[in-house]
């Protein structure tokens, strides 16, 4: 087994760089709600804590940080923002109007207070906003990376390979805006780190008998500390009650059924899902967000059409899957998108009509698709009201549970050449992994060049600029995450040891 965690460990370091790389390429406060998540992780380190939804403000040294990055906020700006090393401190301040509302707080704040902690290590109050923004980001790329590992063994178990469970991993690279996530703050890194470990666990239990129930409590734990990242978790609840049922079935007494069933759902209580509860209790609603606090309407906005929006949901829900299709300047080709769109449907179905674990498969594409369904009817309670069709469609809210794109690529790899020779098997594995690094490599090239410039070394000098950091950075990342792909293409040319995957659990047992 030592070349699967060979590969699963580049695998990590090659979604860790190209995560960086993202985090270089864009510059501060460019990505989804980024000031408010950054003006979210430096109140704690303030010693704010965390306000009640509603009650939370942005801070004046996030507005500072943001105009000195040369954006505008609420219609101020700084007319000179300074250069890199005259830039101002992270908590200082300065007498700016109408700072709005941070709605940051509407959600847990696990992730928050985690990154809090890793950006505070770099220095104290007198360190630099662009070194604690860029640190932030780092630790945003560590979690995402973090993923990687359960991610592959998800695949693994699902397809009886351990190659395969790799190639499954890989697949996210198909997915350039996976990784551009993880170079922005925000609390998705988090939150697909824990979902799949959650679903990792819950996969664990059902295909080891050896540990299931330790695999259920493992499970539980890391779903509870899901809850305590994002309201998105709670639809992964059904999911691990289905997954404990199924292996709860397996012994005879009734008793035992029940208390292995309920250990996964009683630790992620215990963990964070009391804090859903709370908010039952002290606010009345569980998700208590800002659009959330609107005035909703008997009546539909003049003008709405259910067509319209259905067929603008879905499109704008394909395009930001795949990349930042919400910004026009750096949205990935539309054809390409398009047509990446209808290939991951046709794939899916096939994986889940054809392949051995069709039951497994369309349990982890549950989750998923219960993201997708509640996304489109919060989206459309807004259109309702607002006449807003694009607001709260984001594809990249399914990131949750990507475990399932990984276990149906990992189950197609098995299609595929489960009749082919050993040799061929290598070779189609190390091509498919060169294919999915170019993929994420030709999106950052793409945003690089509209972002930047066609100029790479001008475009490199300007990054650095940006981000307040030598030139030998962005350089060394780009550097190593070539190497490190090229290592894992290697590595799938190369013949592994052959071992069975992990048994399939077939039979009950007894007490």
């Amino acid at each position: 087994m030592a070349a699967y965690r060979w590969a699963t460990g580049l695998l990590a370091a090659v979604v860790f760089l190209a995560c960086m790389s993202w985090a270089l390429v864009s510059a501060p406060f460019s990505g989804p709600d980024e000031r408010a998540h950054y003006n979210s992780v430096t109140r704690i380190m303030s010693g704010g804590g965390w306000p009640l939804p509603y009650e939370a403000q942005m801070e004046s040294w996030t507005v500072t940080a943001v105009t000195e990055a040369g954006w505008g906020y609420r219609g101020q700006r700084d007319e000179s923002p300074p250069l890199p090393n005259a830039r101002s401190t992270i908590f200082a301040g300065g007498n700016w109007e109408n700072l709005g509302k941070d709605q940051m707080v509407q959600h847990p704040p696990l992730y928050y207070g985690v990154v809090a902690a890793a950006a505070s290590m770099i220095g104290d109050h007198e360190t630099q906003w662009d070194a604690a923004q860029l640190m932030m980001r780092i630790s945003s790329a560590a979690m995402l990376a973090g993923a990687i590992p359960f991610l592959v063994s998800v695949g693994r178990h699902v397809s009886g390979s351990p190659r395969a469970g790799v190639i499954g991993g890989t697949s996210v690279l198909l997915m350039p805006f996976f990784t551009n996530i993880g170079g922005f703050i925000n609390n998705d890194p988090m939150l697909v780190l824990t979902c799949s470990a959650a679903i990792c666990f819950a996969v664990r239990a059902l295909y080891r008998e050896e540990k299931a129930r330790t695999s259920l409590a493992l499970a539980g734990v890391a779903l509870g500390l899901a809850l305590l990242t994002k309201g998105l978790a709670l639809l992964l609840v059904p999911v691990v009650a289905v997954f404990a049922a199924m292996v709860a079935w397996r012994w005879r007494s009734w008793p035992t059924r029940i208390w292995v069933f309920l250990l996964p759902l009683v630790i992620a209580f215990a963990v964070g899902g009391w804090w859903w509860l709370r908010n039952l209790l002290l606010l009345g609603r569980i998700q208590p967000s800002t659009l959330g606090d609107r005035e909703r309407s008997a009546i539909a906005h003049e003008g709405y059409d259910l067509g319209d929006f259905i067929i603008g949901a879905i499109v704008r829900f394909n395009r930001t899957l795949w990349g930042r299709g919400a910004r026009d300047d750096i949205a990935l080709p539309t054809h390409i998108v398009d047509v990446a769109g209808l290939v991951l449907v046709g794939l899916v179905l096939v994986a889940v009509i054809v392949g051995s674990e069709r039951r497994v498969l369309a349990l982890l594409w549950a989750f998923p698709v219960l993201i997708v369904a509640v996304i489109f009817v919060n989206a459309h309670g807004i259109y309702w009201d607002l006449g807003s069709p694009d607001r709260g469609i984001q594809g990249r809210y399914v990131y949750a549970g990507i475990a399932a794109f990984c276990a149906t690529f990992a189950s197609l790899a098995v299609i595929v050449t489960q009749r082919l020779r050993a040799a061929a098997r290598r070779i189609l594995a190390s091509i498919f992994c060169a294919f999915a690094v170019v993929a994420t490599a030709s999106a950052l090239g793409w945003v690089l060049e509209r972002s930047w410039g066609a100029d790479r070394a001008a475009a490199l000098a300007s990054i650095a600029t940006s981000h307040g950091v030598a030139l030998t950075l962005p350089i060394s990342v780009v550097g190593v995450g070539l190497a490190a792909s090229a290592a894992l293409v290697t590595l799938f040319l190369l013949p592994w040891p052959v071992r069975a995957g992990p048994a399939r659990t077939t039979t009950r047992v007894t007490n």
